[in-house]
């Protein structure tokens, strides 16, 4: 299971009034250790996002749903072991300063 969120999502954060990343629409590739991209997936408008994967090692590399926009991930490593569930929570940089 995943998440997806962007943030900073105001341009001032304050401590009495707080800004929380937000859900966020992205596409993400899921590529092996080799960078060969394997299948990919659109979170919703939720954030959430699952994606079926056999144990290994993989890398979740996000792309920006607003081509040529601000916003920025880094691509994630990611391990997933057998007979288990792995939460994955992707934060891209919004851009706002």
């Amino acid at each position: 299971m995943g998440l997806v969120l962007i943030g900073p999502t105001c341009p001032v954060m304050r401590v009495d009034e707080p800004c929380p990343d937000r859900p966020f629409v992205a596409e993400l590739v899921v590529r092996d250790a080799q960078g060969t991209a394997l299948c990919g997936t659109t979170s919703g408008e939720d954030g959430r996002f699952q994606i079926g994967l056999s144990p290994g090692a993989y890398v979740l590399d996000p792309k920006s749903s607003v081509p040529g926009g601000l916003t920025h991930a880094a691509p994630m490593p990611v391990s997933v072991e057998p007979n288990r569930y792995t939460d994955v929570t992707m934060t891209f940089d919004s851009g706002i300063r």
